[in-house]
């Protein structure tokens, strides 16, 4: 099955597919399988291609397979970590391809990611599943900030020094308004970041930030 999907042909993974399902694979394995189905087309997407034809078809598919795996393999233990991977990908799918509930997806992601941990414990700070879960919490995190901080005009400074560092008699100015503004976005991005998830590439980006 791995490597007829490796090398894009369906036909054959799917008759091997077929034959694993009669040796009544335990759970995990056929999780495995139902997984490597799920993503085929996902596997044939060039994500740095050109989001028309066949390669948006290919994405489009992929997206609708690997929801439904999710969407089926949640309550199933021995699925936790590629629902984990499948949520990752629809969302990364889905910002390509500038559909707006890619957000939602990268919740999935952290929420997926969540229910592993619950059930392994140690093994879902294990990569690629911590990192796509990392990932997923820095960009929702990422992409709020900038939408609420990183505002140029938030940055310019006018007027008196009161208006600026405030009078020192409890009124503060824009700059500690700001300051204490920034110290609030530090903090989730320590909690909901640096130490929840033990990433060796997404931890080092939260703290640059």
């Amino acid at each position: 099955m791995i490597l007829y999907a490796n090398i894009g042909q369906r036909d054959r993974m799917m008759a091997e597919y077929q034959t694993m399902l009669k040796l009544h694979p335990p759970a995990e394995d056929k999780a495995n399988a139902d997984y490597l189905v799920a993503s085929f087309d996902y596997k044939q997407w060039d994500a740095k291609g050109v989001d028309t034809g066949t390669n948006r078809g290919s994405r489009q598919s992929g997206e609708a397979a690997l929801i439904q795996y999710v969407q089926a393999n949640r309550g199933n233990a021995g699925a936790g970590r590629f629902v984990v991977e499948a949520a990752y990908e629809v969302a990364k799918m889905k910002k390509v391809g500038n559909e707006g509930d890619y957000k939602t997806w990268l919740q999935q992601t952290i929420s997926a990611w969540e229910s592993y941990k619950s059930k392994t414990g140690a093994d879902a700070q294990k990569p690629p599943y911590v990192d796509y879960a990392a990932e997923a919490a820095f960009t929702l995190l990422d992409e709020e900030i900038t939408q609420k901080f990183d505002v140029p005009s938030k940055h310019i400074y006018g007027g008196s020094v009161a208006d600026v560092l405030g009078d020192g008699k409890g009124k503060k100015g824009k700059y500690q308004a700001n300051a204490a503004e920034a110290s609030t976005w530090d903090l989730k991005l320590e909690t909901e970041v640096i130490k929840k998830y033990e990433s060796l590439d997404w931890v080092p980006a939260a703290f640059a930030r």
